[in-house]
């Protein structure tokens, strides 16, 4: 469905699929990007949170979500410096934040830090540890 939507738009030449990729190309591929999107409606999020936002929040990029505003990915995104989330109800809310960032990233004024302090706390170490001590607190 995509990929007939960005044909629809006329924007085929632009966009690029790598599908599932390994661990280090996939972050080879990330720290070439400016802006990641990330979508999940109301009916598939389910209150998860797909393992690869954990990599696009350590990346530094701004991230734009689509998602329902009460949804696990909405209240993650919110606590990222340059998140952006947006459901049906707001997508005209949403260009202005992209407009945004394309222009800072066009003008070389796009400050990206490779593993911001927000994202220590979703380190693999840091998860790895919390999940460490949620056990002892079980056994």
């Amino acid at each position: 469905w995509l990929r007939k939507l960005i044909e629809s738009h006329g924007l085929s030449a632009k966009y690029v699929s790598h599908n599932r990729q390994p661990r280090d190309r996939t972050i080879e591929l990330l720290s070439e990007c400016s802006l990641f999107y990330i979508g999940l409606t109301r009916d598939k999020e389910q209150g998860i949170l797909p393992q690869r936002l954990f990599d696009l929040a350590a990346s530094g990029r701004p991230i734009l979500a689509y998602t329902a505003p009460d949804s696990e990915l909405a209240s993650f995104v919110s606590t990222i410096d340059n998140g952006y989330v947006f459901d049906d109800d707001s997508i005209a809310e949403a260009v202005p934040y992209v407009e945004r960032t394309i222009r800072r990233w066009s003008e070389d004024d796009l400050a990206i830090t490779p593993r911001p302090a927000y994202a220590a706390s979703y380190s693999a170490e840091t998860m790895v540890r919390a999940f460490a001590e949620l056990l002892d607190e079980i056994v």
